[in-house]
């Protein structure tokens, strides 16, 4: 670009640097909040072990399995 010298280039690779490290440091912030409210509602949290079973109320899909057995021979 006509009229840009190293002195532009320096400026622009500082305010780069502290662009990126703004940046960053707003995330930082937002994933530290979400993590406070993630932390302070876990000890709200009920223990579902009683729900976790093998037991299925309803087959939705019968599998053929002894028809497609016999076709494939």
């Amino acid at each position: 670009m006509p009229g840009i010298n190293e002195k532009i280039l320096e400026a622009l690779g500082v305010a780069t640097k502290h662009a990126h490290a703004n940046s960053f440091k707003i995330v930082y912030l937002a994933t530290l909040a979400f993590t406070g409210i993630g932390l302070i509602a876990s000890f709200w949290i009920v223990d579902v072990d009683a729900f976790l079973t093998n037991y299925v109320n309803k087959t939705i899909h019968k599998p053929a399995i002894m028809k497609n057995a016999q076709e494939d021979v």
